[in-house]
């Protein structure tokens, strides 16, 4: 669920004892390559609960294809040497792209049948315990809802596509069955147990509270796990369809959309940036998707997902660099279940944000989100992602992404500024962001001042405000620091006098020592004006981060 997080202490992550151990693909077996090649329909079983509380079953057609140049196994199960296929199903809105299925359980591969439709098939119909070269098996929506053949997820090593038969679901049945036939490696789950299940139990979760949204964009993915399939191969593993998504007052009505993509489901993200990276060749790939809009009243909003394809130690932590200095606010966090205790904590650092978890990590075939609200602006960057379980390989994962590093920035005018005794609005700016560094370059005006007047600029550090003063306002919260008294120029009796200064020159200068880098400042402009009662101006105001 989405739900706000308050910048609270680190959690210490723990690791799970029972999780699939990665190592190097050293099961890799070169010209090994099997394609999604189409993404067929998706189909709805049915639903249990009332609208709007209700949840509904789904499915979708999957066809594979061997685009490889050696022959893969499609043994049924209880042998280990088949494919698996995981199912994802994202909603796009309001800039965000979140997963709203449940972690749902894999299709256990058999029976390939060597069908044409992908090239050359070089056996048709040839033995159905393997996908030969060129050819293409196919599982509608009633074979991938069939739950004799679907397992639970955690018994799956996504980076080495190994699944353990003994001890499985398919081993235990549902309910188990009693000791040692419950880890004996012969299944027990049987026709009668799985026609004994609800609508729901083991199919695609969807909720009505997650599909009511008219204005969203839904998306669903197949993605197949090979055995032995080199990583490098697997960029065709998924596909990617739109789905339409309507309610006909008794149920969703769910249909396929548009045409099919390979990759990543993040990459249907519209205006996102996305980064990936495996962990080094001791296990599979993460995403890291960004949506940064703004900047809104001075603050960036950055919208982050973090998509586990196939990394079998999943993450644990998620760390985002942020300028120092820079402000952080309306902290979210969304994961797939409605469990708030195990939602995930974060501090703010020096310079950095921290996301982690004790209970609750991003496991393969999952996405979660991040969002924030930040002073910084973006600029690319890293994210460093940490593994949750035990297992060989580095600590740290680096993807490159988006991140608020940039204190430098535009400048936001707020406030309200008097007007003056000729009618005028003064008006202040700041032609680019202030620096630290620059020595000149960054000029602060004041326009439609009562020409021929003395005037000048004050700041402070502190924050901004909106306190009557004189029948205006001072928009600049106390201590106040004034700046050098200087004319207006132009014509008296108009409004066409100007001041102006480099504020880059007064930061060089060191008139106020605590002007320096990542420091946020607040200017306004006070002129003279006989004319009115309290014989004075002031401009609205104008706020910057300083840059270094």
């Amino acid at each position: 669920m989405l739900r706000s997080s308050s910048l609270v202490g680190v959690a210490l992550f723990v690791a799970a004892l029972l999780a699939p151990v990665s190592a190097a693909q050293s099961n890799s077996v070169p010209g090994m390559d099997v394609s999604l090649s189409n993404l067929g329909a998706v189909k709805n079983w049915g639903r249990i609960g009332a609208f709007p509380n209700g949840t509904s079953a789904m499915s979708m057609s999957t066809t594979a294809c061997n685009v490889g140049t050696v022959n893969v196994g499609w043994n049924a199960p209880m042998n280990t040497n088949h494919p698996v296929i995981s199912f994802l199903v994202c909603r796009e809105e309001n800039g965000r792209f979140e997963q709203i299925s449940d972690r749902s359980y894999v299709k256990h591969g058999f029976y390939a049948t060597n069908q044409g439709g992908c090239a050359s098939c070089s056996n048709p119909s040839g033995n159905p315990n393997t996908l030969f070269v060129g050819c293409s098996d196919t599982y509608g929506t009633d074979n991938n809802a069939d739950r004799y053949y679907l397992g639970a997820a955690s018994e799956i090593d996504p980076w080495l596509g190994n699944w353990t038969a003994k001890c499985s679901l398919f081993d235990k049945g549902e309910p188990a069955v009693a000791p040692p036939f419950d880890c004996d490696g012969v299944r027990s789950l049987n026709t009668t147990m799985v026609n004994a299940m609800d609508v729901l139990e083991h199919r695609i979760n969807l909720t009505d509270a997650d599909l009511d949204h008219p204005a969203a964009t839904f998306y669903y993915q197949g993605f197949y796990t090979v055995r032995g399939e080199p990583e490098a191969n697997r960029g065709n593993n998924a596909a990617i369809r739109e789905m339409n998504v309507s309610w006909s007052g008794t149920k969703w009505n769910l249909t396929a959309a548009g045409a099919q993509f390979s990759g990543s489901i993040l990459d249907r993200w519209s205006g996102a940036t996305i980064g990936s990276n495996t962990n080094g060749v001791d296990d599979g790939r993460l995403f890291v998707g960004v949506k940064v809009t703004g900047p809104f009243a001075g603050l960036w909003h950055y919208e982050y997902a973090v998509y586990n394809r196939d990394n079998a130690r999943a993450v644990g932590a998620f760390h985002l660099p942020v300028a120092v200095g820079a402000t952080v606010s309306n902290v979210t966090f969304r994961d797939i279940d409605t469990n708030t205790g195990n939602d995930w904590q974060v501090t703010q650092l020096a310079n950095e944000l921290v996301f982690t978890t004790a209970l609750n990590p991003i496991e393969w075939g999952t996405l979660y989100n991040f969002s924030f609200d930040s002073s910084a602006g973006p600029v690319a960057g890293s994210a460093d992602l940490n593994p949750f379980h035990p297992g060989t390989g580095a600590g740290v994962v680096p993807v490159g992404t988006v991140v608020p590093l940039d204190v430098c920035a535009q400048p936001t005018v707020y406030c309200t500024a008097k007007v003056n005794s000729l009618g005028c609005t003064p008006s202040i700016s700041l032609s680019t962001f202030p620096s630290a560094s620059q020595g000149s370059g960054c000029t602060l005006s004041a326009t439609n001042v009562i020409g021929n007047k003395n005037g000048l600029f004050f700041h402070g550090s502190v924050s901004a405000a909106a306190a009557p003063f004189h029948g205006g306002y001072l928009c600049v919260a106390s201590p106040l620091i004034r700046h050098t008294v200087q004319n207006s120029g132009g014509t008296p009796g108009q409004c066409d006098g100007v001041l102006s200064e480099d504020f880059n020159a007064y930061i060089a200068g060191v008139f106020d020592p605590l002007l320096g880098p990542g420091v946020q400042v607040w200017l306004q402009g006070w002129s003279r004006d006989p004319g009115d009662p309290f014989t004075d101006s002031l401009t609205d105001a104008v706020t910057a981060t300083i840059c270094p």
